[in-house]
């Protein structure tokens, strides 16, 4: 479960386009959060993960993840075009 400090540093990569890494299901992984939603009163957050325990997904895709699964987040300082990023994951979608 995220901390308050981290949710705000969740909040912050989504606004400045940064990519995350964070420990989900006993791995990491590294995100680039695009948003977060609320259904039953959990929050999710929707993300396209970029790689877990250091490997590349085959395919890039729009993953939801229950925030309250996640642990040990820590923001990068790597920006990511989110423009750029979806139209690779609709292009890969589209195969």
């Amino acid at each position: 479960m995220l901390t308050e400090a981290e949710l705000a540093v969740l909040a912050e990569a989504i606004r400045e386009h940064r990519f995350v890494t964070v420990r989900y299901n006993r791995g990491v992984s590294t995100l680039a959060p695009y948003g977060t939603v609320t259904k039953r009163d959990e929050l999710y957050l929707t993300a396209v993960t970029i790689a877990r325990d250091g490997m590349q997904p085959g395919r890039l895709k729009l993953g939801t993840f229950k925030v309250a699964g996640l642990s040990d987040l820590q923001a990068t300082p790597v920006p990511f075009s989110a423009g750029a990023l979806w139209a690779q994951v609709e292009r890969q979608a589209r195969r």
